[in-house]
């Protein structure tokens, strides 16, 4: 047998080395491509953030908006009920001018 078909300890440890030194290379290579994505995909989530925050905002001003104004109808509409319940109720007692000035102030007029 010949001893050209047989490697080393020395040349063994260099194809060692330089196969760590290549799959090292790869790793790094891919870490860096998946923390590449990882800061886009973070980006893009900051940028969604922002516009949903942004959004939220918004339907949140205009549901107070809505809100107060269901507020103002609610309480004129109870003030109109109750006027005209008083004038259904005691028109009788009381002339048209009483009756008059209930169903003005039912109606928020001054």
């Amino acid at each position: 047998m010949s001893n050209e078909n047989y490697y080393d300890a020395g040349q063994v440890e260099k194809f060692e080395r330089a196969a760590w030194e290549a799959a090292m290379s790869e790793a790094g290579k891919e870490w860096e491509r998946q923390q590449g994505e990882y800061y886009e995909r973070e980006a893009t989530l900051e940028t969604r953030i922002s516009e949903l925050e942004e959004e939220n905002s918004r339907l949140s001003e205009l549901l107070h908006d809505e809100m107060s104004q269901l507020e103002i109808a609610t309480d004129l509409s109870n003030k109109r009920w109750l006027a005209l319940n008083d004038i259904y109720e005691n028109g009788e007692k009381h002339n048209s001018n009483w009756c008059k000035r209930k169903a003005q102030e039912g109606l928020s007029i001054k």
